[in-house]
């Protein structure tokens, strides 16, 4: 999805590189290069090729690749849906407040700075040269996905990992000083963890891992879903189907992660409307979209109903057979 967003800021790290200094242009346009750009095809094309096909059982894939980008990637790319404003990933980068909660990922990013600032200072240096190249794409990355308006946090992924790189290097000089200048800055980043981006990391993945206030997720399960896929274990369990329980589950909207708890229940069904065969399945799920339907089309006496939620403003109505529900209700 953000191959090509890479490779262009790859492009204006290489460009820049080769505008301040004219052995990294030499390096770049060398003999070697055409060499190197062909090994570079080849690895492409081999890797594309067998994973994309599932190592030949679907060639299709191959060009879908590519076709994935005019038939979708584009598209989405201008969505209102999910679009933010320009600052979304450097709020994600630095600190924000969000529901009265901070979040953020503010330690990284000032060593990130720091770490390129030194690498500007020092630019001459082979090390700081190709810190240089992470740094400025790393934020050539982070500056293309800001104008585009479709915006997900994951997104950030991969533009973050190349500005650990400087935020790294920040560290290795600080502690590559002498002890009367190394101790200094060790104690100062390590009170900046402690009490700046700890407290911010917690809330993240610790005390508001699963609620919607937290920008770091998106469209995110919530931890309910966990006790729905509880409810139909233990139905399965108790079923004379065990294992091949027919379980339906009819939403206008995606029902992830459902196909993915439910793999190993090949009678597991996903649908947009309610079959005409509802009345077979023991546990039969609906979305606010799809309950009116179903309730008319179920026979509601033969069913117990009960409600849970999946992800922020989704809720889903599950019927469970009143046998298979009596059998979990004596257990």
């Amino acid at each position: 999805e953000t191959a090509a967003i890479s490779f262009a800021s790859a492009a204006v790290a290489a460009a820049f590189l080769c505008t301040i200094d004219a052995d990294a242009a030499k390096n770049i346009f060398s003999k070697k290069t055409p060499l190197r750009l062909c090994v570079a095809a080849v690895a492409f094309a081999i890797t594309v090729a067998a994973w994309y096909s599932s190592f030949g059982a679907n060639p299709q894939g191959i060009a879908d690749v590519f076709k994935s980008y005019s038939g979708h990637f584009f598209h989405k790319a201008g969505m209102a849906e999910h679009s933010a404003g320009a600052a979304f990933y450097l709020k994600l980068l630095f600190a924000q407040k969000s529901g009265g909660v901070y979040f953020g990922e503010i330690f990284a990013s000032l060593l990130a700075l720091a770490g390129a600032a030194a690498a500007a200072l020092n630019w001459r240096e082979k090390s700081a040269k190709a810190v240089l190249f992470f740094a400025v794409s790393g934020a050539a990355s982070v500056a293309i996905l800001s104008c585009i308006s479709y915006k997900t946090p994951w997104l950030l992924l991969s533009p973050a990992a190349l500005l650990c790189v400087p935020a790294g290097y920040a560290v290795r000089r600080a502690m590559s000083r002498k002890a009367e200048v190394a101790i200094p800055s060790a104690i100062a980043v390590a009170a900046l963890f402690a009490f700046v981006q700890r407290p911010l990391s917690t809330n993240a993945v610790q005390r508001f891992h699963s609620d919607p206030r937290n920008p770091f997720i998106y469209s995110h399960t919530v931890s309910d879903e966990a006790n729905l896929e509880s409810l139909i274990a233990r139905c399965a369990a108790v079923s004379e189907f065990k294992g091949d329980m027919p379980v339906a589950v009819i939403t206008k909207v995606s029902p992830w992660p459902l196909p993915f708890s439910l793999r190993a229940m090949p009678n597991a069904g996903y649908y947009a409307a309610a079959p005409q065969n509802i009345g077979v399945f023991e546990i039969v799920i609906a979305d606010a979209f799809t309950l009116a339907e179903v309730s008319k089309k179920l026979d509601l006496a033969q069913y117990v109903p009960d409600m849970f939620g999946l992800r922020k403003n989704t809720v889903l109505t599950v019927f469970v057979k009143r046998g298979l529900f009596e059998k979990i209700s004596g257990e």
